[in-house]
């Protein structure tokens, strides 16, 4: 039975590999930021999967690892959006421990994202990703907003959060709800920020 699994595991994996080589690659224009502060403007190429970043200018090819890279850029006419990615350390990763992550929102509390493992880039859906929060205690995956995030930003914002939360009906439980938490918490203490100034 084992074996048979172990099988199954095996051919579904090379399945997944074989449908995901046969994909081209999808080139954008964009800058890629080294940890140097070089900056390089010419097409690139995500394989974020493998925390790799293909650049090609003059016909010519070069790919970077996620330790030498500071930041992507690029615009994506598909979805309508300009892309930014950063490399951050992950402190339970000892093999690769610089990954590529996608920049969902940036602020106090910056909400990011990595493409699961047997995903394909080209067809994916927001589902296909895991999302992660950067605060200063690190990085958390959003799953844990609830219990360890949402508590910490309710003290900090007061009533005005709680009365946003609820006229909103939002469930700090689920992932788009957080995240829109996350987005209002964000554009409140900037105002907070601007205030301060004046």
């Amino acid at each position: 039975m084992k074996k048979r699994a172990v099988v199954f595991l095996f051919f579904l994996f090379t399945i997944c590999k074989l449908s995901y080589a046969d994909q081209p690659l999808n080139w954008y224009q964009g800058s890629l930021v080294l940890r140097d502060n070089t900056v390089l403007t010419g097409d690139i190429s995500m394989e974020s999967q493998h925390d790799l970043v293909l650049f090609r200018t003059d016909g010519k090819v070069n790919v970077y690892p996620a330790y030498k890279i500071a930041a992507v850029y690029y615009y994506d006419p598909l979805a309508n959006v300009n892309r930014r990615f950063l490399t951050l350390k992950t402190e339970n990763d000892q093999w690769h421990p610089i990954h590529l992550y996608e920049v969902v929102l940036k602020g106090e509390i910056s909400v990011i994202r990595k493409l699961k493992a047997l995903a394909v880039e080209s067809y994916c859906s927001a589902y296909d990703y895991d999302y992660f929060l950067v605060t200063n205690g690190g990085v958390i995956k959003l799953e844990r907003f609830r219990k360890i995030v949402y508590p910490e930003i309710l003290k900090e914002a007061g009533v005005s959060l709680s009365v946003y939360v609820r006229e909103n009906k939002l469930d700090p439980n689920e992932s788009a709800a957080a995240i829109q938490i996350v987005d209002h918490y964000n554009h409140m203490r900037k105002s907070e920020t601007i205030m301060a100034r004046y």
